[in-house]
């Protein structure tokens, strides 16, 4: 008999996981990280960095001489803690290697990221960690990644709502569309983002991008992050008012680098300290959890000094300051808020805070956000560049809140019915022969010819109150009338101290004039 040939065992298949898809990431468990559970003592050293590398810095004195002392770039100020959400927000929009690169700098260089053991409940702190830090500081703050539209390609849900549960909430989602290859000079599309900034911040802050942004349509995307600070003084005789004074440009004090600023005049006990080679003092605020740092060098050109102050130095300097004394105090009453360009120094291929990689139009694709196929068919988008503002303000009075007034409602400008038309349709934002689609055309030409005469047309400004009579030296035994640094901490939990900003301020000139150079 023929032997039966036995039939092959049938392969039984493995039930595998199912994939994840790409528009559903994995869900994770949700974190308590707390700002009393996170350390980042890197955020001062990243803001020093910050000041010296973002272009905007105190000139030598040769360079102040040939420009004369209303050079607008004189003063500066940066919130590392801001800046930072900036760049992680890009990183979350990005590709897988980007995002790493990315996480991997901030976590452990700028912000040199220590969590509790109690937190740590998920495998990704970065972001919530940053999250509350600058929850901590508290609004007016705007972050936003304004990317250029892909109307061929729709967003992904699922990732867009988890970017805008990082850094930002449904009601303002912090990724924008916007069309920057219909601007050739980037005139509008700056007018538009600074236009929204003021907006969102009740004018505290009104221009990001200034003139010398670079902006044009080579862009695809950008970030941009502002934060207005304000501290007020808390001093001990509080019937005082400010005085016209004078303050120089220079430690030498020359009469030729003089100028006028109003200042205050304390007596009390302060925490300071006077040497040849710097004075440093502390003032207490209204808010009991904030301290501001003034702290001016004796020795050397402050444009010198600062290229080689660390944050571990100013801490340094901070935690060696003695007992309260009585002493008399003079303090000039100022504003900074000057817009800084990050992405320069960043995009560097070297250095111990290089973003490379966010910047390289070869690697890097902000697209996470959109519908793949297989092919991946989305080309490279890179970022263009980082455009950051800090105003701070130092005062003794508090800020008059603006009062809401219930008016009719205001004609929209023409930036606003263009993205009316082009949100609502899309497909119609070129023409074609329909209504909505010729407003579009007409709108779109007038936002890139007749709107940019006066995109950088100062604001009014209050008038400026005329010294009485001539100005004098400021008489505290203690008078910060030459270049100074001032960094603002915020103490949170039981010791940690959180840099709310850092700045440089040195020129008295930069509210009401421009460069003459």
């Amino acid at each position: 008999a023929a032997a039966a040939v036995a039939a092959p065992a049938t392969k039984v298949a493995l039930a595998k996981p199912p994939k994840l898809s790409k528009e559903a990431p994995k869900p994770k468990p949700p974190t308590s990280v707390t700002v009393d559970h996170v350390s980042a003592p890197g955020l001062l050293d990243y803001g020093t960095h910050l000041l010296v590398r973002s272009g905007v810095i105190v000139p030598s004195a040769e360079e102040q001489k040939r420009r004369g002392r209303s050079f607008v770039c004189y003063n500066a100020c940066v919130s590392p803690s801001h800046v930072v959400s900036g760049w992680g927000l890009a990183a979350l929009s990005a590709d897988e290697k980007t995002r790493h690169f990315v996480e991997k700098m901030l976590e452990e260089k700028a912000l040199d990221l220590t969590i509790s053991k109690k937190s740590k409940t998920a495998d990704d702190t970065l972001h919530p960690s940053i999250n509350c830090i600058v929850y901590e500081l508290g609004p007016p703050s705007f972050v936003r990644l304004y990317i250029e539209p892909q109307f061929a390609i729709p967003q992904i849900t699922a990732i867009v709502d988890e970017i805008n549960g990082a850094y930002g909430d449904t009601d303002a989602p912090v990724i924008k569309p916007l069309c920057f290859s219909c601007d050739d000079s980037g005139d509008a599309t700056a007018r538009k983002i600074n236009h929204d900034v003021s907006t969102f911040t009740q004018k505290r802050i009104s221009t990001v991008i200034d003139m010398h942004a670079n902006l044009n349509r080579l862009a695809q995307a950008c970030v941009v992050s502002a934060f207005a600070s304000t501290f007020m003084w808390r001093l001990t005789d509080q019937a005082a008012q400010p005085v016209w004074s004078n303050f120089y440009g220079g430690m030498e004090k020359k009469k030729s680098w003089t100028s006028k600023i109003r200042s205050l005049t304390d007596s009390g006990a302060y925490r300071f300290t006077k040497s040849d080679q710097y004075d440093c003092i502390e003032l207490c605020s209204e808010n009991p959890a904030e301290l501001c740092y003034l702290i001016r060098p004796n020795n050397q050109p402050i444009s010198e000094w600062i290229t080689s102050v660390s944050g571990s130095f100013i801490d340094q300097m901070i935690s060696e300051l003695p007992k309260a004394k009585q002493i008399t105090v003079s303090v000039p009453v100022f504003t900074v808020e000057t817009p800084m360009r990050l992405g320069e120094a960043a995009s560097q291929s070297r250095g111990h805070y290089s973003l490379w990689r966010l910047f390289d139009r070869e690697k890097c694709k902000l697209t996470r956000i959109f519908y793949k196929n297989q092919e991946d068919s989305l080309c490279t988008l890179p970022l263009w560049d980082h455009y950051h503002q800090t105003v701070f303000q130092l005062t003794c009075k508090p800020l008059v809140q603006p009062v809401a007034v219930q008016d009719a409602e205001q004609p929209k400008t023409d930036i606003e019915l263009l993205d009316a038309v082009v949100e609502n349709k899309p497909e119609e934002r070129l023409g074609g022969g329909t209504e909505d689609g010729a407003k579009a055309a007409k709108w779109t030409y007038h936002k890139t010819e007749d709107c940019t005469h006066e995109l950088y047309k100062e604001e009014p400004r209050p008038p400026q109150i005329a010294p009485n009579g001539d100005t004098s030296a400021m008489p505290g035994k203690l008078s910060f009338d030459t270049p100074f640094l001032f960094v603002v901490r915020k103490l949170t939990g039981k010791s940690a101290k959180l840099p709310v900003c850092l700045g440089i301020f040195s020129n008295t000139d930069t509210d009401d004039q421009h460069d003459v150079a």
